[in-house]
């Protein structure tokens, strides 16, 4: 195995383990909710439906959870605005992989309800086409 085939290897282990990182109590609410959020999401399988969505959601999280732990580092260093600077960029990446997410799911329940309740679309579908001829 090459060089590159064995990083690759060791990024997407440490892609696959972010998502069964802990948030810590002592976490920011946002990082706390984006957690739930995506953990929701993947629960009810949006990743069928988007993967896409679905892993930049995790990867937006996995930095999430990478910035809090570095602001936790500039905080015990002394170094408070970088600390603070660095906790809101996590923040703001937490919130991003939130939005992800919750719009992921809705446009899977909207999906889903539409197509257990087709039935009932296809006569305005059906009036529709007779109006417009």
């Amino acid at each position: 195995m090459n060089n590159f085939a064995k990083l690759a290897l060791v990024f997407s282990a440490g892609l696959l383990s972010a998502s069964c990182q802990t948030v810590s109590d002592q976490a920011p609410g946002e990082i706390q909710e984006a957690k739930k959020a995506v953990d929701t999401a993947k629960s009810e399988n949006i990743n069928n439906f988007m993967p896409r969505a679905t892993e930049l959601a995790d990867r937006k999280l996995e930095r999430s959870l990478e910035l809090l732990e570095d602001a936790s580092d500039y905080r015990e260093e002394g170094q408070t605005a970088q600390a603070d600077a660095t906790q809101q960029q996590a923040i703001a990446l937490a919130n991003e992989a939130r939005a992800i997410a919750e719009m992921g799911l809705g446009l899977q329940r909207d999906a889903e309800k539409f197509d257990e309740n087709l039935t009932e679309y296809v006569p305005l579908i059906q009036r529709s086409e007779l109006t417009a001829g």
